[in-house]
């Protein structure tokens, strides 16, 4: 089923992507597009059958989602599989609706995922990597003047003086290397921005560091013991999750280091650094060369 299901979102996006309203074609684009920043989540507006959205930007997500909506009166047009990040599955289904960002207007395929009270705070749909990856765009986070900037052209890059590091892509999610205090690497963590922690890992990695041989300097960071009311799946409300939360000396990731910080260990099924490095840093991803650059602010 599993198999069937990827094949199935893989078929609804080679259509969405043959089948563009007001294409661009070859056409070089910029556009800036205005954000808000709410618990570490980056938010922009879109509009959806001409009605105005809020959608996280979410590289953990591999594909466009909307929440059930008042908002949109359509038809669900077909159903299957949706799991979620921590691997609970539901059945659901999908639309497809105009999608219109800044300049940019096509028809889409959109998943659509059941009423969530927690997301409804901040937003109305994600928008995943997938989106701006079948564009060839260039995608600027810039949290300090609030905008994203998309862009095809590669002239940008000229402007850029840090070494862009190589993302590892799997089902159109980005995977990246990350090194903690004392000198543990971690590998294939999920870049997941529609987590606004720092960094969240499994119970199994956290195991895996502390019978290495640097556990011993490992669990000599201060860590507590925390209870949070908090949704763990897209299909729930709020449960009562224990996470443990470990200050760190420092973390280093593509080519940047974020001293003192505070990690968290929970039971999760993937390990996710997450949106809160756009605060420290402003982000480009070349979503073509599959290349991340941080600049710090």
């Amino acid at each position: 089923m599993k198999h069937l299901v990827a094949i199935l979102i893989a078929n609804i996006f080679s259509v969405v992507w043959s089948t563009p309203a007001n294409a661009r074609g070859n056409e070089v684009f910029t556009d800036t597009i205005p954000i808000e920043v709410f618990k570490d989540y980056i938010i922009f507006k879109a509009k959806v059958n001409d009605a105005t959205m809020r959608f996280v930007f979410d590289t953990g997500a591999n594909a466009l989602a909307l929440m059930d909506n008042e908002k949109i009166n359509t038809d669900i047009i077909g159903k299957y599989i949706v799991t979620d990040a921590n691997g609970e599955k539901k059945t659901s289904g999908f639309m497809y609706l105009s999608f219109e960002l800044g300049k940019y207007k096509r028809n889409l395929f959109f998943l659509h995922y059941p009423y969530s009270f927690d997301m409804e705070e901040y937003c109305d749909g994600i928008v995943g990597l997938i989106f701006f990856e079948k564009n060839d765009a260039i995608v600027e986070i810039d949290v300090k003047e609030k905008r994203m900037v998309l862009s095809n052209d590669r002239q940008l890059l000229e402007n850029i003086n840090v070494k862009g590091y190589k993302y590892k892509l799997e089902n159109h999610k980005p995977y990246v290397n990350v090194e903690l205090s004392p000198g543990y690497c971690i590998k294939n963590v999920l870049f997941d921005t529609g987590s606004n922690s720092l960094l969240d890992l499994t119970p199994n990695v956290y195991n895996n560091i502390l019978c290495s041989k640097m556990g011993d300097l490992f669990s000599k960071q201060e860590k507590h013991i925390t209870t949070h009311t908090r949704p763990t799946s897209i299909f729930s409300g709020g449960d009562s999750i224990t996470i443990t939360e470990i200050n760190v000396d420092w973390i280093k990731t593509m080519g940047v280091t974020m001293n003192d910080k505070t990690i968290k260990v929970y039971d999760t099924r993937k390990s996710r650094l997450g949106s809160e490095i756009f605060s420290e840093y402003k982000t480009v991803i070349d979503t073509k060369r599959r290349r991340i650059y941080f600049m710090k602010y």
